[in-house]
Formats: C-alpha cells, structure tokens, sequence
C-alpha cells in the first residue's frame, strides 16, 4: 500500500516544485492541503508529513495530533528553515523531523543585500517623495549612503552569513563575521571571522549591522537594549534571521531619536506585527512579511529534493507504528 503522505501547502513557497517532486512516484500518496480544517483529518493514516511553520497556537493542534493514540505519523518535514512555532508547541520525539538544510540561503542572503541597499540609497525617502509627486534631490541626497569602503557586521556565519558576506564584499565593504562557533584558523579566507564573544567590539566599529544567526536559547534576546545602544550613530541594521533576537522596543527607540539611519527588517517580534504597532510608524525603517526565502526558482528546487529526499524512504518501509 503506498504511503499516505499530507502537505500542508499552506504558502506558495516551492508549491508546485514539491508537488511536481513526488506526481508520480511509486510508493507515495500525496494528499494537498491548503488549511488546517483540511490537515488535521487528513493526518489520520498518514506516515508523512510536509509543513511550513506556524504561529503557536495553530502548531500546537497539530502536534495534538501527532499525540493521539493510532497516529502513525513517522516523518515530519519542514519545507521552511524555522520551525519556531512547532518547538514552542513541543516537537513529539516520536516523529522523526527534517528540513530544508541551506536550500534558501542564496535567496535570503540576496534579500539581506537588498534590504541593505535600499536603506543606504534612501529609497524609501525617494517613494516617500514619488508618491506626493514631488520631484527633489534635496529630499533624498542627505540620506544617502554607499556599501563601498563601509565597515560590515554580519552576525551568524552559516551559509547565509557566508552567502551575504560574500556579496558584500562585492560591492567594496569591509566584512567581519562573527559566529557561535569558535573560527577555524584561516576560516573564511581574508575575511575577518571573530567568535561570538567579540560582538560587541565589532558592532561598536561597523557601519552596518547584518543579522543573520539562528535562533536558539543562547541567542534569543541577544540584540538587547545594551548591544544595539552599543551600535554608532549614523548607523544601519538589518535582520533578516529571527524577530526574537532583538529588543524591539529598543531598535524603535533608537531608530525615532535618529541615533540609527535606518533599519531593515525581513523579521520582528511578535510576528507577524499586529495592526497599530507602534513600529509600523517607526522613521527610516523598511518591514517585509518574513519573505526573503522566497522567489528563487533554484531555491524552490532546492525546496522540493529536499522534501523528497527526507520523505521518499517512506515508500519502501513498512509503518513502524501502530
């Protein structure tokens, strides 16, 4: 009997890369969900399961499910790198759990560097303008900035640190990562890798700030009120790694009393931002939905080969469960 496999899609993140992934396959019985009403009885009978993140409360009903006597659930993949929502609600021990790897790194590290850009070029300033129709250098000239010869901070040396550190560099910045792990002698090259006990120095000295660490008990947090007063004026942040790492109310002060440029956020606190949150109105910060894994056509093939590959074994063993 094939095995049951339930994808929840609930964003188009990789949807039809994964669907086209497993059409076909011997094995396998893929059933397409688009919402939790549709998930959870589907799970009945299931040995597979294909999910993106949630929110708490909606992850918490599903590992219910995964809980109940006669679930025979055995994998679960997550086609998102984070599973924030899921650990919260308490991942069962029993389901063995899979990822995405660094198949969105090249996408993310992209978004980092366009975040980035569009803060020192002042585009929000020249949309402000463009949408009053108002035609000005004078408006946006002051605000403006270039990556050439500024000193860098990226936070979190995994692949997309090292994705983001790489195009940096490119465009003439002076780069120095710092990372969790204590650096290998001649890590990174020419590039600069310090240890994680070294960032407040390093902030203190950069022009920019670009977050891209995972998020774990040690981290969370970590952007406090101290570590981001300890950023010079005039500077820039960007975090396109987890909300939680930073102190929101902290990052809004800095940015409304002008000690910040400008800031650039892919990620906040809570998440997502409720309607009449102060931060929405914060100046010279830029806010996107938790996207920057997203529009790379690689990347979703990325997506898709790594669902198939945590999921295919399925189509050979017998249930391990009952």
């Amino acid at each position: 009997m094939p095995a049951k496999i339930v994808y929840w899609a609930a964003y188009g993140l990789a949807k039809s890369q994964i669907i086209e992934a497993f059409e076909g396959l011997e094995g396998i019985d893929l059933h397409i969900c688009s919402s939790l009403d549709e998930v959870l009885p589907a799970m009945d009978g299931a040995r597979g399961l294909i999910v993106y993140d949630a929110p708490e409360d909606v992850a918490g009903q599903v590992i219910a499910k995964l809980n109940e006597p006669g679930n025979i659930v055995e994998k679960l993949h997550f086609v998102s790198a984070g599973r924030d929502g899921f650990e919260r609600a308490g991942l069962p021990r029993h389901v063995e759990v899979s990822g995405p790897g660094s198949a969105t790194g090249p996408a993310v590290a992209e978004h980092a560097l366009a975040l980035t850009l569009a803060s020192l070029r002042a585009i929000p300033q020249a949309q402000s303008q463009a949408r009053a129709e108002i035609w000005s250098r004078h408006g946006v000239v002051p605000h403006m900035a270039s990556l050439e010869d500024r000193t860098v901070a990226v936070i979190g040396y995994g692949a997309i640190g090292k994705a983001v550190s790489r195009l940096l560099r490119a465009f003439g910045a002076s780069v120095t990562a710092v990372t969790r792990s204590p650096p290998a002698p001649g890590e990174g090259g020419d590039l600069n890798v310090v240890s994680l006990e070294a960032i407040r120095d390093v902030v203190a000295g950069s022009d920019i700030v670009v977050v891209t660490i995972a998020l774990a008990p040690e981290t969370i947090g970590m952007f406090d009120a101290e570590l981001l007063g300890a950023i010079k004026p005039g500077s820039y942040f960007v975090n396109v790694a987890r909300g939680e790492l930073v102190d929101m109310e902290a990052l809004e002060a800095l940015l409304r009393s002008g000690r910040l440029a400008g800031a650039a956020l892919d990620v906040v606190w809570p998440e997502p931002l409720p309607e009449g949150h102060s931060l929405w109105t914060a100046p010279n910060l830029i806010i996107t939905p938790h996207v920057a894994a997203a529009g790379s056509l690689a990347g979703a093939r990325r997506l898709a080969a790594a669902a198939r590959r945590h999921i295919l074994p399925l189509a050979t063993q017998e249930t391990g469960r009952s």
